[in-house]
C-alpha cells in the first residue's frame, strides 16, 4: 500500500521479537514439566522483602538474616536446584519440611543459618505455589503436559519486581558451606550436585533476559490465563504470608503441616483435565482447590484471606 512503509530497522526488530517468541517456546518445552514451582522471580521478590521488613521478626533471627542476606537469598533458590525430582514424596526430596529443617540443625554458623531459613522460606512459598496457584491455573486452562505447568509457574515473575540479575549474580559467588551442608543432607555426590547448580544458573541467565520476558508477555496476551492477574498476585500475596508466618513462628507456623510438592493436587488436576470442559460447562470458571483451612489464621493475621478454604494433603 502507498505511503505506508515500515522502517528499515523495523524487519530486525520483527525478526528479533519472532527468534525470541521461539526461544522461549523452545525453551517451555524443554525444561521438565516440574522444573520450578515459582519462577526465580517470585522467590526473589519474597526473600527482598522479607530483608525489608526484619523488624518483624525475632531478634535473634533478625540478626542472622541482616548479617548474611545473600545467603538467606540463596537459600530461597537453591531447592530447585534439584530440577525433574518429580512430585511424589520422598524422604530426600528437595521440596519437603524433613530437609528443611535438617538444613536448620546442621547449621553450625549464623551463614549456614541463614541459607536454611531461605531453605524454609522456599518451601513455605511453595505450598501455595503447588496446592493452589499451579492446580487452579492449570485447572483455568485447557492447556495440557509441560508447557502449560512450566509456563503458569512463570508467568507469576511478570507481576513482580526485583533486581534483574540479582539471582544469576548470587549463583555466580561461590556457597561452599550452604553447598556441602545441602549435598551432605540429601545424600547426593558432589558432582552430579554441581552439575544441576550450573544448569540452574544457566536457566537463570536465561530468564533475567528481556527478550524472554518480552516473549513471555505475548504468550500471556494470547492464552487464556491473560484473564488471571488478579488471582495471581493474590496467590504470590498468600505465599509471602506463609513465608512471613514460618519466620515469625518456625516451630509452630500451620504452613509446616502443609506439603510444599503438592502431590495430591497435582496428581488430582492432572486426572482433571481430561475432562475439565465439560466440568466448567456444568460449573462455570471457579477455582477447583480452595485454600487449605490450616493456613486461616496466619492469612487473617498478615492480611490475605480468602473466602473458601478446605483441606489438602500434607
Amino acid at each position: 500500500m502507498a505511503g505506508h512503509h515500515l522502517p528499515r530497522h523495523a524487519g530486525k526488530e520483527l525478526t528479533r521479537g519472532n527468534m525470541a517468541l521461539l526461544f522461549a517456546f523452545l525453551l517451555l518445552l524443554l525444561l521438565p514439566q516440574d522444573a520450578l514451582a515459582w519462577g526465580p522471580g517470585v522467590h526473589m521478590a519474597i526473600g527482598n522483602n522479607v530483608l525489608a521488613h526484619l523488624h518483624l521478626f525475632a531478634p535473634a533471627l533478625a540478626s542472622v538474616l541482616a548479617s548474611h542476606p545473600e545467603q538467606y537469598l540463596y537459600g530461597c533458590l537453591s531447592a530447585d536446584i534439584f530440577i525433574g525430582k518429580g512430585c511424589t514424596y520422598t524422604p530426600t526430596h528437595s521440596h519437603n519440611w524433613d530437609m528443611g529443617r535438617a538444613l536448620l540443625r546442621q547449621a553450625d554458623s549464623a551463614e549456614t543459618q541463614a541459607y536454611a531459613y531461605g531453605y524454609l522460606s522456599h518451601l513455605a512459598a511453595d505450598v501455595i505455589a503447588h496446592n493452589y496457584f499451579v492446580p487452579n491455573m492449570l485447572g483455568f486452562s485447557a492447556g495440557r503436559g509441560k508447557f502449560a505447568h512450566t509456563y503458569v509457574e512463570m508467568l507469576a515473575d511478570l507481576q513482580v519486581e526485583c533486581p534483574r540479575k540479582q539471582a544469576s549474580r548470587i549463583f555466580r559467588v561461590p556457597h561452599p558451606d550452604a553447598d556441602d551442608t545441602l549435598v551432605a543432607t540429601m545424600g547426593q555426590k558432589k558432582v552430579p550436585f554441581f552439575i544441576k547448580k550450573r544448569i540452574f544458573r544457566q536457566s537463570l541467565r536465561l530468564v533475567e533476559k528481556r527478550t524472554y520476558k518480552n516473549s513471555l508477555r505475548v504468550f500471556r496476551d494470547l492464552l487464556p490465563f491473560s484473564s488471571k492477574k488478579v488471582f495471581i498476585s493474590e496467590a504470590i500475596s498468600y505465599a509471602q504470608d506463609l513465608v512471613f508466618d514460618l519466620l515469625q513462628n518456625p516451630m509452630r507456623s500451620p504452613v509446616l503441616e502443609c506439603d510444599p510438592i503438592g502431590s495430591s493436587n497435582l496428581s488430582q488436576i492432572r486426572r482433571f483435565q481430561r475432562r475439565q470442559r465439560s466440568f466448567y460447562t456444568a460449573h462455570g470458571d471457579g477455582l477447583i482447590f480452595p485454600l487449605d483451612t490450616r493456613l486461616e489464621a496466619c492469612l487473617k493475621e498478615h492480611g490475605g484471606l480468602h473466602e473458601e478454604f478446605t483441606r489438602f494433603s500434607a
